[in-house]
């Protein structure tokens, strides 16, 4: 996947990198990040790793840590900036909670909410919320039709509530 480097007004003295490729070195494999926001004027980068949700097993919490410190070092060894990271559950307000959901992976310091995310970047959280809300009708519709469309999952609902067919 190729990154995509945004550089706006709306962002003064920042650019921001999405989808960022780091090689591994010694024979590790390539790391990535799903947003880097670098504020050239401060000399600092943030590496951010986007998720939905809130909770993940302690080995994928590992991982994304693993995984964000390798992209963190990369960059600061060839910018010279302070680097850090923010391991961002978008849908989640508690930073407690998203610590937490990580296992503990992440210290208070390294962790950001959804309207966090949109401070940074300039966005309006709450419209996003709104956008999303009005998706999740037409999502949940999509969703069970084409799961019906699976005759074992027609049988067993048709098992379950033999007073309904399908």
């Amino acid at each position: 996947m190729q990154a995509t480097v945004i550089t706006t007004p709306v962002l003064p003295g920042k650019q921001v990198i999405f989808n960022l490729r780091v090689p591994g070195s010694s024979g590790e494999r390539a790391s990535s990040a799903g947003i880097v926001v670098i504020e050239h004027r401060e000399r600092r980068a943030t590496i951010i790793e986007l998720k939905d949700g809130d909770t993940f097993d302690t080995k994928k919490a590992s991982g994304e840590l693993d995984n964000m410190q390798k992209v963190t070092s990369w960059l600061s060894d060839r910018l010279g900036y302070n680097t850090s990271i923010a391991f961002c559950a978008f849908n989640q307000p508690d930073k407690e909670s998203i610590i937490r959901g990580a296992k503990g992976r992440f210290n208070r310091d390294q962790v950001m909410t959804g309207e966090d995310l949109c401070a940074i970047l300039g966005i309006n959280y709450s419209a996003i919320q709104k956008l999303r809300r009005a998706d999740q009708n037409d999502n949940l519709r999509y969703f069970v039709e084409n799961i019906l469309k699976i005759p074992e999952v027609k049988l067993i609902i048709n098992e379950l509530y033999p007073e309904t067919t399908l």
